[in-house]
């Protein structure tokens, strides 16, 4: 009988874990927001990328900042793509959006001659979920420079923002996110319309 009671509980254990690993995971992207500019179409290419981010948060599974120094993996929740790439095709969409241009796309793109091409280095990229009663919150630091087809830098700038998750949970933090990278996105537009206006006046 003890033999049997042992044999039953290490049956259970082994249908519970399994039922822990074959957990479904849930994948997420991040979007363009930003809506069609009124304005004229601009006439030039754009080239996004590349794109870096910090080794900690590059990793399919998503991370967590829930305190001082602490981290946590979401195991389940994960990126559709690195999330370079998720940064890099967001931004593109939205830089299509405010320039009213079809000509953005995300680097390498052979034989496309861009007249611009933006590289995004992420310095801070960090997800606080909340309790579901208080919000969360989505922090993202940037550096991001802008280069001409001959190499030369024709813009750069720094950009930080935080933005309030409502809710707390994995889709109001992604969403949120995607809220900065389009005004991370609206700052680069505007260093771009600079050196196109600077380069008309000389």
């Amino acid at each position: 009988m003890k033999n049997l009671n042992q044999l039953l509980l290490a049956g259970c254990a082994a249908l519970v874990f399994a039922g822990c690993a074959s957990a479904p995971s849930k994948f997420y992207t991040l979007n363009a927001t930003a809506a069609r500019t009124e304005q004229p179409a601009a006439s030039f290419g754009v080239l996004v990328g590349p794109v870096t981010v910090p080794t900690a948060v590059d990793r399919p599974q998503m991370v967590w900042t829930t305190g001082p120094n602490k981290v946590e993996i979401a195991e389940f929740n994960r990126w559709a793509s690195p999330l370079a790439d998720n940064i890099a095709r967001a931004v593109a969409g939205d830089l299509g959006n405010q320039l009213g241009s079809l000509r953005v796309a995300v680097a390498p793109m052979p034989n496309f001659g861009p007249a611009y091409q933006v590289a995004i280095q992420v310095e801070q990229f960090e997800s606080y979920p909340g309790d579901g009663k208080t919000a969360g919150e989505a922090r993202l630091n940037v550096f991001w420079t802008l280069r001409s087809p001959s190499g030369g830098i024709a813009g750069s700038g720094v950009f930080a923002w935080n933005e309030t998750a409502p809710g707390g949970n994995v889709e109001a933090l992604v969403a949120a996110h995607s809220r900065i990278l389009e005004k991370l996105s609206a700052s680069i537009s505007a260093g771009i319309q600079q050196a196109v206006d600077g380069k008309n006046t000389n």
